[in-house]
């Protein structure tokens, strides 16, 4: 990634705990992160489940340092 260019990254989630209901992520504007996209909700989560990246892409703006 180039300094203000903007790129789709996929993040795949995986709950290595136990059992969760009302799984909330969010990417935060920090770390060089800028224009952050709204909160994703999952729902449920078992124990050890995953969920695909191609369900919580997000475009981002990488600032340069």
């Amino acid at each position: 990634m180039d300094p203000g260019e903007r790129v789709t990254v996929s993040f795949n989630l995986i709950n290595n705990g136990a059992a969760a209901s009302n799984v909330v992520a969010t990417l935060l504007n920090t770390g060089g992160v800028t224009a952050a996209s709204a909160a994703q909700t999952y729902g449920a989560m078992g124990a050890g489940a995953s969920v695909a990246g191609s369900e919580n892409e997000r475009s981002v703006n990488r600032r340069g340092r």
